[in-house]
């Protein structure tokens, strides 16, 4: 399946509540991720980083990606109840860097 259209049908679960929890919504978010820079293992936001920094995609893209895990990792780590709305946001947000490679 295309990740841009994984990343639609995440948010539409997203807003629909069909997540029981918020670590689901990172999960999907996660997945895509792991399929886009093929790694194969669980990875912590600064492995995630460090693959980012390897890849090759343009220097602006992946300053962006590396903005985009960090407000990732604080939402995550940070926040106590999440709001869905801003987890669509950052769905799209990734959809959109992912256009741009």
């Amino acid at each position: 399946m295309n990740l841009k259209r994984k990343l639609t049908r995440l948010k539409r679960d997203v807003l629909s509540k069909r997540f029981e929890t918020e670590e689901e919504y990172f999960s999907g978010i996660k997945e895509c991720l792991r399929v886009l820079f093929k790694i194969k293992y669980e990875f912590t936001p600064e492995e995630l980083m460090h693959e980012i920094g390897r890849s090759r995609i343009k220097r602006e893209t992946k300053v962006k990606l590396i903005e985009f895990v960090k407000r990732m990792e604080l939402m995550e780590y940070g926040s106590r109840n999440i709001e869905k709305e801003k987890v669509a946001h950052l769905i799209d947000e990734l959809k959109e860097i992912i256009g741009e490679m």
